[in-house]
């Protein structure tokens, strides 16, 4: 759980510094750094439901992995 926990960490983190840099007007940082917060996530989810890391960074394969919900709202 703490490896969990860690990732979803990292992940808060890299989504409150993707808030700050879109309101800087740095959208292709805040972009990246949406996809970061999001890939580590979804890593996050798949380590506490297989107990390991999968070294991917294909978001649909991962949320696929985990059976996430792929729908936009």
């Amino acid at each position: 759980m703490e490896e969990v926990l860690k990732w979803l960490a990292k992940a808060g983190k890299d989504l409150a510094a993707a808030k700050i840099t879109k309101k800087q007007n740095l959208f292709d940082v805040a972009a990246f750094l949406s996809h970061q917060a999001a890939e580590k996530a979804l890593k996050a989810l798949y380590i506490l439901k297989f107990n390991r890391l999968w070294k991917i960074h294909n978001l649909e394969k991962l949320a696929a992995s985990i059976n996430a919900d792929l729908k936009m709202q």
